[in-house]
């Protein structure tokens, strides 16, 4: 069979355009499960979402794929610069009468992004994940996004269970023209993040009741170098060599020193 799907929509917006904020989130939402002993051919070239189950199947993919790729014959890339993006899957279903039901009990999480000032940077894009410990080592992965000195929430976050707030820094885009592109920092380069939940210096939480919700606060810091070079200019004969010299030097308020 080929399935060729031109582009993945939810509620009227377009999610698969690489760089729109929940698009690991959708990548990580859906499974495609292909059954029977059969040919299965994806793609335009583009991006195909979600992770794919065939235990039976021979895959060939002539787009770039976001997802677990999970068959049992071979599994044949093309097309012209295609990647495979591991998302996990992360939802679950038992497979044995025995296996407990997926907890339906579930809270969620506020994130508050700061950017110290100073980094001559505008309408920015941070995004990251929370990862929750499941019992018998099984671990729920969902992603964030959230735009500088906004607040995003998201839900599903398993109650009872250990989680950690985590950020990814080379995912970081700038609103250009309607369009999020990656951030270019050039030499310099992001502190790493300091969270607060609640009030509270950490990035570990649990969620303790149904419906509860918690915040999170999450500050970067742009790092730059400065280079000091000293010249030394007069009379010749009037310099005495191997002398160091002091430099006094400040930051403006708020700038984070290193």
């Amino acid at each position: 069979m080929t399935f060729s799907p031109q582009d993945f929509t939810a509620d009227g917006v377009r999610v698969d355009a690489f760089g729109f904020p929940g698009f690991g989130a959708f990548a990580s939402s859906l499974l495609w499960n292909f059954t029977g002993d059969t040919q299965v051919s994806i793609g335009q070239n583009g991006q195909f979402m979600g992770s794919i189950l065939g235990p039976e199947i021979d895959l060939t993919a002539t787009t770039s794929t976001n997802g677990r790729i999970l068959v049992g014959g071979d599994h044949t890339m093309g097309g012209a610069g295609t990647e495979h993006h591991n998302y996990p899957w992360n939802y679950a279903f038992p497979c044995e009468d025995e296996v407990p039901p997926i907890p339906t009990e579930v809270g969620s999480v506020s994130v508050t992004k700061s950017v110290t000032p100073g980094s001559g940077l505008t309408d920015l894009v941070f995004t990251g994940s929370a990862r929750c410990s499941l019992p018998g080592g099984a671990i729920f992965v969902t992603r964030w996004a959230v735009k500088a000195d906004e607040v995003t929430v998201f839900g599903n976050i398993p109650l009872g269970e250990t989680c950690v707030i985590l950020e990814d820094l080379s995912g970081v885009y700038q609103e250009v023209d309607g369009e999020l592109v990656l951030v270019d920092v050039g030499d310099r380069r992001w502190a790493e993040p300091v969270f607060t939940i609640d009030g509270e210096a950490t990035n570990v939480f649990t969620i303790t009741e149904d419906g509860q919700e918690i915040t999170i606060g999450v500050v970067n810091a742009l790092l730059g170098t400065v280079v000091v070079a000293k010249v030394v200019s007069g009379p010749a004969g009037g310099y005495v060599g191997d002398r160091s010299f002091d430099v006094d030097w400040q930051c403006s308020a708020g700038a984070y020193v290193d």
